[in-house]
């Protein structure tokens, strides 16, 4: 009886993992996605932007990911991959990441250019204690996507003169230096045979913010080294849109010419650059005159623009800011987020970004809420007009 009564606890529950890992995480998602887009915004007020901020800094008061990083695999292959390092993200690798530090960027140009002090101070406690000025051990700098934290850093310090910011910033700045390979590149992770399209709009927005902050050091010239590289081996030469990735060795094109994350990250870095000193104007010129053709009848792009596919946050909000830095576009607040009614919550939450980029030719199917399109969001309207 106790052989019989142990073969139906097992069977029972490997009939529950089964069912959880087979049906329950692979569904759950959908299901919250839908009901998600049944709850948007109904009208744009005076008050939008404020919602959306609050949302904003309500998600970083938690140590909750809103981004879906992993896909659901199934049973057999969750339990075989159990061993595997890339298996499954971390919680320190999901909040101490790009998405996380680039709302807390937005939120804080929001709140600088909106004059809201009060909120600017509250923002900055959090940002305090999430880095941990007061226990040296909560942030371990270990990952390039880390850097776009130094952004807030750096505008903290602007607003309130404590070196602890600047610190920091040099500390992130060192891992920076130490990331450029034998062949002057900046890798994004240690020992990969490619480069990713990625990196660039994790460190170029970072280092021009810190450069008037290095003593004897110009480093717009590192990142426009950057810059010659990617453009010179991994941008298309008529559409100058840029592939997902660079092969290290060969210096062949690598991954999606149309994943829209991709040309986000680009783009961020080349406005940023390009705002700062006027060059790659042609480049820049040029992929905002193709993405112009691949736009959504709503004026907005997916995950691979040009495709058939869902409506992507992270890649149009992307695209909106870096248009943002050019003189000839103009947008306001009321348009651009009329153009985003549809996927704005009503609690302020921006839906539809697709989740984690596996590798090149390796893309999420799963779409959310995630605190980076949330960032990008503020970014955008710090930079526009009521």
């Amino acid at each position: 009886m106790e052989v019989i009564y142990s073969v139906l606890i097992l069977s029972l529950v490997l009939n529950i993992l089964f069912f959880y890992f087979d049906t329950v995480k692979f569904i759950w998602p959908k299901i919250k996605n839908r009901l998600e887009e049944r709850k948007t915004i109904t009208n744009i007020a005076e008050s939008t932007p404020e919602v959306i901020a609050d949302r904003g800094l309500k998600i970083l008061k938690t140590n909750k990911s809103l981004m879906n990083w992993n896909e659901p695999k199934g049973f057999t292959q969750e339990l075989l991959l159990l061993k595997s390092k890339h298996y499954s993200k971390s919680k320190e690798y999901r909040l101490y990441n790009y998405p996380r530090a680039y709302l807390y960027y937005g939120l804080s140009e929001f709140f600088v250019k909106t004059r809201n002090k009060e909120k600017l101070v509250e923002l900055k406690k959090v940002f305090d204690n999430f880095i941990g000025f007061k226990n040296q051990n909560t942030f371990k700098i270990n990952r390039i996507d880390q850097l776009p934290f130094g952004l807030t850093a750096l505008t903290l310090y602007e607003e309130f003169k404590e070196d602890k910011y600047l610190y920091f910033s040099e500390e992130l700045y060192d891992y920076v230096i130490k990331s450029v390979g034998e062949d002057g590149i900046i890798s994004y992770r240690e020992g990969q045979e490619v480069v990713f399209f990625d990196t660039l709009g994790m460190f170029v927005p970072f280092l021009i913010k810190y450069n008037k902050y290095r003593e004897n050091e110009n480093l717009l010239e590192l990142v426009k080294s950057q810059l010659d590289y990617y453009i010179h081996h991994g941008i298309d030469k008529e559409s100058f849109l840029p592939a997902h990735a660079v092969h290290r060795a060969s210096k062949v094109k690598v991954g999606s010419i149309n994943w829209g994350r991709g040309i986000g990250w680009y783009l961020i870095a080349l406005s940023n650059y390009y705002q700062q000193t006027g060059e790659f104007e042609k480049e820049f010129k040029g992929v905002l005159a193709s993405l112009d053709k691949l736009k959504t009848p709503e004026g907005l792009w997916q995950q691979f623009p040009g495709s058939y596919g869902k409506f992507d946050a992270s890649a149009t909000t992307a695209f909106l800011y870096s248009f943002s830095f050019h003189k000839d576009i103009k947008m306001n607040r009321n348009e651009v987020l009329n153009k985003l009614k549809p996927y704005l919550g009503s609690d302020g939450s921006i839906l539809e970004t697709s989740g984690d980029t596996y590798g090149p030719n390796h893309y999420s199917s799963l779409f959310g809420k995630s605190e980076f399109s949330q960032g990008m969001l503020l970014l955008l309207l710090s930079q526009l007009n009521k």
